[in-house]
């Protein structure tokens, strides 16, 4: 048996079983995931008829995403695995949003997980990296298949220079709004700009890793941020609102 904890951005969710057989439970709060996550869990053991210490590992989203939910869930998951002794199990949150369209079938077209990271800028990945385009330079390869945070403009400028004609479209940052992201979407073989990442499928892909050994210790468990700077002046603030509404006007 495994647990699972999502808490990267405005859902909290929590996944307990193994990979065939798993309950989930989540809620959206914006906020206010540290209240609730523990009685998720428990929540579900109790259905299951289960204790935590039946756990083999505690799997972890690692981030990018909010930078309160991420310290929240890895804190859990660091409190889970030093109390029982147990390892834990860290997945890339994009990871966990590009499986709305894995296993499409014959379709062999890349998947562009693209999520709101604020302060005018978005997180994403591309996802399979093997069919990631035909563009073989390296610093574009790199830019798309490790988790990034750019501004909407700089994506769509790499993606071209990719040669990305079709793939996927996953994440909330394309209903936005942003003038580049919605020509590119034209490009789509589907999007899904309301799916988020789930516990449910972060379980199932921190089991693989699991069986894998792709394991870490309670003490050296991290959020992955990728961006350091976490806030804005007022000033700033406001300068980007200015610009998004301007980015916004037809």
């Amino acid at each position: 048996m495994f647990v699972a904890i999502e808490t990267s951005g405005d859902w909290c969710s929590v996944a307990v079983g193994d990979a065939e057989h798993h309950d989930y439970a989540g809620e959206k709060l914006g906020q206010g995931h540290s209240k609730i996550v523990l009685g998720l869990i428990d929540q579900l053991l109790e259905a299951r008829g289960q204790h935590v210490s039946d756990a083999k590992a505690i799997i972890f989203s690692s981030g990018p995403g909010s930078f309160t939910g991420l310290r929240i869930g890895c804190g859990v998951a660091q409190g889970l695995g030093f109390g029982l002794n147990i390892p834990l199990v860290a997945v890339p949150t994009l990871e966990v949003l590009a499986c709305r369209f894995k296993g499409q079938g014959s379709l062999r077209v890349p998947i562009v997980a693209l999520f709101d990271a604020r302060m005018g800028e978005l997180y994403g990945c591309v996802f399979p990296d093997d069919v990631a385009g035909t563009n073989d330079s390296k610093v574009v390869r790199d830019f798309l298949t490790t988790p990034f945070v750019a501004n909407a403009d700089q994506i769509a400028h790499h993606l071209s220079q990719a040669g990305i004609e079709e793939f996927f479209a996953v994440g909330n940052a394309w209903g936005l709004g942003l003038t580049s992201l919605d020509l590119l979407a034209e490009k789509a073989v589907e999007q899904d700009f309301k799916a988020y990442p789930r516990a449910d499928n972060l379980l199932v892909l921190g089991i693989d890793r699991y069986k894998r050994g792709e394991t870490v210790c309670a003490s050296s468990a991290a959020p992955i941020y990728v961006r350091n700077n976490v806030a804005l002046d007022s000033q700033a603030q406001q300068l980007l609102r200015e610009q998004n509404r301007l980015a916004r006007e037809p």
